[in-house]
C-alpha cells in the first residue's frame, strides 16, 4: 500500500511543480475587462471622477500590456507544462494499474464513513 501512496505524492509533487502559469491570462483578462468598462461608463461618471479617469486608464493598459506580454513570454512553458503534466498522468496511472495488478497486493480498508 506504501507503494501506492508514494506514487500518488510523487504525480502530486510533480503536477505541482509544473502550475502557476495559467495565473497571466486570467489576471490580463481582468485588467482588460476593466479599461473597457472604464471606457464604457466614461460619459455616465460626473465631472469630478472623470477628470482622474484617463490616468486609471494608461495605468491599467499598461498593466494590461505586461500581463499580456507576461501571456505571451510564458505561452510556450504553459503549453509544454500541459504535454509533461498529461506525460505525468499516464505514467501514475501506467504505475497505479501494474502496482493493482500485482498477486499480493492489498488494498487498505476504507475508513471513511458509508452514506
Amino acid at each position: 500500500m506504501r507503494s501506492v501512496s508514494v506514487v500518488l505524492r510523487v504525480a502530486r509533487e510533480q503536477l505541482d511543480a509544473r502550475g502557476g502559469l495559467g495565473h497571466y491570462p486570467v489576471y490580463a483578462t481582468i485588467t482588460i475587462a476593466c479599461l473597457l468598462i472604464s471606457f464604457a461608463v466614461a460619459g455616465f461618471l460626473p465631472e469630478s471622477l472623470r477628470d482622474s479617469l484617463p490616468k486609471l486608464q494608461i495605468g491599467l493598459g499598461l498593466v494590461s500590456t505586461a500581463l499580456v506580454g507576461g501571456v505571451v513570454v510564458t505561452g510556450r512553458d504553459r503549453r509544454n507544462s500541459l504535454v509533461q503534466e498529461e506525460a505525468i498522468r499516464l505514467a501514475t496511472q501506467e504505475a497505479l494499474e501494474k502496482i493493482i495488478a500485482t498477486p499480493g497486493f492489498q488494498p487498505k480498508p476504507s475508513t471513511s464513513p458509508k452514506t
